[in-house]
């Protein structure tokens, strides 16, 4: 009998990607999976870096969740305190220690107004994202009119460890786009938990979330945004050591030249970064 995929309520995520966790001078791969040998469980499979080996733990626990729902995973996988998190950004997210050898899971649901019937849309993530940013999980979404309606409004949450419950941060309407089209969570800053980017058609912009008001903005290339929506493609934060942004690259063909004209770009001028979903 092939195990369903599509986990059950009592499991953690139906997704079979391995994910990185680290603390202190150690680190784990791991992911969660079903397995059926005459009963139905759901075991953390994972690599230690201390034992330099795979094994599987039991999941122990009861998350409160819906028995009658099944997650659906999209969304990529998260890392923060210590643990990998799976997103079903119709609904909420899971995750488990893998460093434990009774990995327990969690499960933390989105706020209340947030919570959709079940979706397997692949759109639904540009405009729900989760991240990290200033020591907490956060959760932004943006929400539209009609396609032709010139507002939006964009919600910022932050989850609380304790409780596992969300607090809304900030709460920003946003009335004058100049496209027909609909307004995108581009991308959370890690440092900033103020700032959010937005991608609205070829733009992305720079907005801070406390007053409501937008401090940058660049446009991507049209092959860019074309291979962006037909791969249902993301960006992606790239923390990257300051020291990068000034090196300087070779030119392509230039590698082993001594051309005196040889034009050379820093990192920070060529660097892009996509994950599909």
């Amino acid at each position: 009998m092939s195990p369903k995929w599509e986990v059950p309520l009592s499991a953690c995520s139906p997704n079979l990607k391995a994910h990185t966790a680290r603390r202190i001078g150690t680190w784990s791969v791991s992911s969660v999976k079903a397995v059926v040998g005459g009963v139905s469980r759901s075991v953390v499979r994972r690599f230690l870096s201390e034992t330099g080996e795979w094994d599987e733990r039991p999941l122990v626990g009861v998350a409160e969740m819906d028995p009658g729902r099944s997650m659906m995973i999209n969304h990529e996988v998260l890392a923060f305190g210590d643990r990998p998190w799976w997103l079903d950004v119709a609904w909420g997210a899971c995750s488990v220690d893998p460093f434990s050898d009774r990995p327990e899971r969690r499960f933390a649901e989105l706020p209340r107004s947030s919570v959709l019937p079940v979706s397997d849309s692949p759109t639904l993530s540009r405009y729900r994202r989760m991240g990290v940013s200033e020591g907490k999980l956060r959760y932004v979404q943006v929400s539209h009119g009609h396609k032709h309606d010139k507002w939006c409004v964009i919600l910022s949450f932050s989850l609380d460890d304790e409780t596992y419950s969300w607090a809304l941060d900030h709460g920003v309407e946003i009335t004058d786009r100049q496209y027909p089209c609909y307004v995108q969570i581009a991308a959370i800053d890690p440092f900033n938990a103020d700032l959010v980017y937005l991608q609205h058609g070829s733009a992305v912009i720079a907005m801070a979330l406390a007053k409501g008001k937008e401090i940058w903005r660049g446009y991507l290339a049209k092959e860019f945004v074309f291979q962006k929506l037909l791969h249902c493609s993301l960006l992606v934060p790239c923390v990257l050591p300051t020291w990068l942004a000034t090196s300087h690259i070779p030119s392509a063909g230039t590698l082993s030249s001594n051309k005196a004209d040889c034009k050379r770009k820093t990192l920070a001028d060529m660097l892009v970064r996509v994950d599909k979903c």
